[in-house]
């Protein structure tokens, strides 16, 4: 028995003293993840002032909202009761709900447990010091001290109230919101002049002032994009766990790239059927990496689907966009393989990767082998001269050197794809990211592989048949370019 007390004793003491541990305390069916850990551990650093400025990306569905909005709040509040806090969302119905929820946490015998000095107006509350204490669906006070919660949504009521922690979920709900600057607008000037200014307002504690933003980063222009552009003395903590690791992970991400955040709820089979369903949207909820705006240039309704394609009378063509660093700040290489059957081009893959040379190098040849295309194409600059320098005794060949800019190169060729002579299949796992750099192009953060189409497609239309073909190569092989 003395044992059991001291192991309760112990498991209440850590719960006072870190987030997680009161989650999992006071939420014993709680079910934590690695990234629930590190969200927690920075919520901690917020909580104690190390980080005053806090926003955190997380996949919908994924435990972000109950360790931010339900028991963060309710944690603070234990631990100072005497804080103000405020919580928004886009909605004055979900601002209550959360508000309900906190309660429901703070009324609860295991918070009790570790709180016990932080209390609510009740029925539990057997004295008062003075007075009563307001409670309803919009405001809570601690019972004995001046701690309180408000919630509003946004552009809801918190004038002349004051903060010293402030939490805004979810400010826009959807993407019909997201996409509207008027909406956008609304939201950022609702917290410049109305949120902001609520900080720190005129307590009389001591606690500080700091501010958390978690959300779907629906937009590059929504509430989050616009406070990293405009975050100048970089006072900004920003925390994102994709869905899908894409790249290089973060400090704080255990994960190889291509792995799941959390199998056990999202497993990589249900992610890539979510990321086929909703396109480029997938980027925004999952990736906490919003599209760019849709561009004007390449027709993607004009694209015609297979289920299968072409072998007979059909050579298959390779077209590589290469870059030699691979630091997140330099492009990725990328290499499409085609099928072309006179005028119609298939694509039957797309493999992209960001590679320093001597893994370029590899990747060349293993995609070589992968497919036997009977040509490559490979833009003769940059690390791309050095390829065809390296490999052109071992495969096909045919440096390209790129005249005109890339945008017109591949407005150009955009004649093709309108006409009906470009296909795409019905699906695939790389499709979702080919078809939205296409369609935002040429504001897309990345244009390789637009890079890659328009020169496969510029190259294949000049090789209408044999001769056609065989002057084509003898041409760009004696450096005359296409």
């Amino acid at each position: 028995m003395m044992m059991n007390l001291s192991l309760k004793t112990i498991r209440k003491e850590r719960a006072r003293r870190s987030l997680i541990n009161f989650v999992e305390y006071t939420f014993p069916k709680y079910q934590t993840n690695w990234h629930h850990r590190v969200i927690a551990g920075y919520l901690d650093k917020f909580a104690s002032g190390e980080i005053k400025r806090l926003i955190v990306l997380c996949p919908p569905r994924h435990g972000k909202s109950e360790l931010v909005s339900r028991r963060l709040p309710a944690y603070l509040l234990g631990k100072y009761p005497d804080a103000e806090v405020i919580a928004t969302s886009f909605g004055d119905t979900l601002a209550k709900k959360m508000n309900r929820d906190v309660q429901r946490i703070i009324d609860s015998d295991l918070y009790r447990d570790v709180f016990p000095n932080t209390q609510l107006f009740g029925k539990n509350v057997a004295t008062l010091s003075y007075g009563t204490y307001l409670r309803n669906a919009s405001t809570f006070e601690v019972v004995n001290y001046t701690g309180n919660y408000k919630c509003a949504g946004v552009g809801g009521g918190v004038t002349g109230e004051g903060g010293n922690f402030i939490i805004i979920d979810d400010p826009i709900k959807n993407h019909e919101q997201a996409s509207s600057p008027v909406y956008r607008k609304k939201v950022w000037e609702w917290y410049v002049s109305t949120l902001f200014t609520r900080l720190d307002n005129n307590l009389s504690n001591d606690i500080g002032e700091h501010l958390l933003v978690t959300l779907t980063h629906w937009h590059e222009d929504d509430l989050a994009g616009r406070i990293i552009d405009a975050d100048i003395d970089k006072n900004w903590t920003v925390v994102n766990f994709p869905a899908i690791l894409e790249g290089d992970p973060g400090p704080d991400d255990p994960r190889d790239e291509g792995q799941a955040l959390w199998p056990a709820k999202k497993n990589l089979k249900q992610l890539y059927e979510i990321k086929n369903l909703l396109g480029p949207w997938f980027n925004s909820l999952y990736q906490g990496s919003p599209k760019p705006a849709e561009g004007d240039i390449v027709p993607m309704e004009k694209f015609g689907r297979y289920k299968t394609y072409p072998r007979l009378m059909a050579k298959k063509v390779q077209s590589w966009d290469t870059a030699q660093k691979t630091k997140d700040r330099h492009d990725y290489s990328v290499c499409t393989t085609w099928v072309i059957r006179g005028i119609e081009k298939y694509l039957i893959d797309v493999y992209r990767e960001k590679l320093a040379y001597p893994d370029l190098k590899r990747a060349c040849l293993s995609q070589f082998e992968k497919h036997k295309p009977d040509i490559v194409l490979m833009e003769d600059k940059s690390s791309g001269t050095s390829l065809v320098q390296d490999l052109k005794s071992d495969i096909p060949i045919i440096p390209i050197i790129p005249c005109k800019q890339k945008v017109d190169r591949m407005e150009i060729e955009t004649l093709q794809i309108d006409a009906g002579c470009v296909f795409l299949p019905q699906s695939s796992s790389w499709l979702t990211d080919y078809e939205s750099e296409l369609r935002s192009f040429p504001s897309s953060k990345n244009d390789d592989q637009v890079d890659s189409t328009s020169q496969l497609l510029a190259w294949a239309k000049k090789m209408p048949g044999e001769v056609e073909y065989k002057s084509v190569v003898d041409r760009v092989l004696s450096g005359k370019g296409y």
